[in-house]
């Protein structure tokens, strides 16, 4: 018997086999993916409103609610706040005879109003936290504007303070 026969009387001797292409993998469970949280209900707005608007009077107060109004961190998108009147900052007698400078931070609420409310310091400087936080309460600036509407936001002022500068004397 030569080789060739050998092993075709060989292989006729062995179990069937499926070939690799019959053979099917073996049987996994299927992943179940996670099932989400269900969304909140979103409650129907009325169709109607009892709101009447007058064009005359039409203004930022009617996009502004009241003192509970959300404050929004200041973003992307949004104008700044624009100074429009109130005291500039001075040095107080003892941040004077130590001459005091620097930046004060302070993180303030600016209304859809322009007013300037709830203001801490971050970052302080000697002598001067009582006056930074009167001068900045007692500003009125624009607004902060968000898609076209005035908006109450935090806001961070920097407040340089500046060495004061002494008359020259006269001779």
């Amino acid at each position: 018997m030569g080789i060739f026969t050998g092993l075709l009387w060989l292989s006729s001797q062995l179990p069937a086999r499926p070939s690799a292409a019959e053979e099917k993998p073996p049987e996994r469970p299927l992943a179940v993916a996670p099932v989400p949280p269900p969304l909140p209900e979103e409650k129907a707005e009325p169709f109607g409103t009892d709101l009447v608007l007058n064009p005359a009077r039409m203004g930022d107060e009617l996009s502004c609610s009241g003192p509970n109004e959300d404050v929004i961190p200041f973003g992307v998108g949004m104008t700044r706040p624009e100074f429009l009147s109130g005291p500039a900052l001075v040095h107080t007698p003892e941040a004077r005879e130590a001459h005091v400078q620097g930046l004060i931070i302070a993180k303030c609420t600016v209304t859809c109003r322009g007013e300037v409310r709830g203001c801490r310091i971050i970052k302080p400087l000697p002598y001067m936290e009582q006056a930074a936080l009167d001068v900045l309460q007692s500003r009125r600036y624009k607004p902060t504007r968000y898609l076209g509407r005035p908006v109450t936001v935090s806001y961070f002022f920097g407040l340089r303070v500046e060495p004061p500068v002494d008359p020259p004397p006269s001779p």
